[in-house]
């Protein structure tokens, strides 16, 4: 499961997407917990390619 790299919104939609499908991405988590994990890697993976996405900072 080799994630694209790319900073744009196709990209990243892609990788979460395919993070997702992976029948062993986030074994025996909720779905809400495996879909803010991939929008992570995601993320991280958009900003090693150059992309300029803030983090997400807890309140």
């Amino acid at each position: 499961m080799p994630l694209r790299k790319g900073k744009s919104k196709d990209v990243l939609t892609y990788n979460i997407g395919e993070m997702m499908r992976s029948p062993t991405f986030a074994e025996g988590k909720s779905k809400k917990k495996k879909q803010s994990m991939a929008g992570a890697a995601a993320y991280s993976q958009a900003r090693k390619a150059g992309g300029k996405f803030p983090r997400k900072r807890k309140k």
